[in-house]
């Protein structure tokens, strides 16, 4: 394998597990590049980094000294910044009765509000050194309701993708790319309580309860966080140069099928039918 991203220098948000990690693995590691990895629990991305070699940075990427701090951590330990995958994200459950305007905002500050500012403090870094590539991770929920109780996280994701297309047009100029990786349902921890819902009412385990839901998609099972790293070091190289607006769904065939996502739920979750 190319190191496709040798002296490329990257910032990886959400990377203390699930795709977070897995992309920050595939950057560092084949394909050369130096990363941060940053989010809220520290002890996770010190580990990761002992086995990378990443740079860790623990921080709140909702606040916006944080995201500067992050920043500056990657321009004054690697000498620049050309490559930013914004991965965190807050999922939280909650029916249309009971949602109210605090789920709301968080739920927007973590998923919309805070990527906009990444990019907003990292694009200055990348047009100096001649442009870069921006990847934001968003969800198939975009598209639809993959999930009872949910509106609030699928709206805000539904907004990554307008401002992906947004940002594309916006920073061309600059020499900035700008994509969306649209993950479907993969096993991580952020996940896991919709799917815990499926074991206790089934009385089977969560490994189970995943295997069951992985075996109605075309792929035959559920998405892994290292599913991630190829699409997206494809998305920052140079082998995608000319791939700029561009919405990538890595979903195991999920959105091909009709009426979509719906129909795997269904089959695991009476309450998602």
């Amino acid at each position: 394998m190319t190191r496709r991203l040798e002296g490329k220098v990257a910032i990886v948000t959400g990377a203390g597990s699930g795709i977070g990690a897995g992309i920050a693995r595939r950057l560092a590691g084949p394909e050369g590049a130096g990363v941060v990895i940053t989010g809220r629990r520290a002890g996770p991305l010190q580990d990761l980094a002992a086995e990378t070699g990443c740079r860790a940075c623990p921080a709140d990427v909702s606040k916006r000294e944080d995201v500067q701090r992050v920043i500056n951590t990657a321009v004054e330990s690697f000498g620049g910044l050309d490559i930013l995958v914004v991965n965190h994200g807050l999922l939280t459950l909650a029916d249309f009765d009971t949602t109210d305007e605090d789920t709301w905002a968080r739920m927007l500050a973590t998923n919309t509000v805070s990527p906009f500012m990444l990019a907003q403090e990292a694009a200055p870094h990348m047009a100096a050194r001649g442009g870069g590539a921006i990847v934001f991770i968003a969800s198939v929920s975009a598209y639809f309701a993959y999930a009872p109780d949910n509106a609030a996280y699928s709206s805000s994701k539904g907004a990554v993708i307008t401002m992906t297309r947004s940002l594309a047009v916006e920073l061309g100029g600059r020499g900035i790319r700008v994509n969306c990786v649209c993950p479907g349902l993969v096993q991580t921890p952020m996940v896991d309580p919709i799917f815990q819902r499926v074991a206790d009412a089934r009385g089977i385990s969560l490994d189970e309860a995943y295997a069951l839901c992985g075996k109605a998609l075309p792929a035959q099972r559920m998405g892994r966080p290292e599913d991630f790293g190829g699409p997206v070091a494809f998305l920052v190289s140079d082998d995608a140069q000319w791939v700029t607006g561009a919405i990538l769904n890595v979903d195991g065939g999920t959105t091909c099928m009709n009426p979509g996502i719906m129909s795997v739920m269904a089959q695991i979750d009476p309450q998602a039918s």
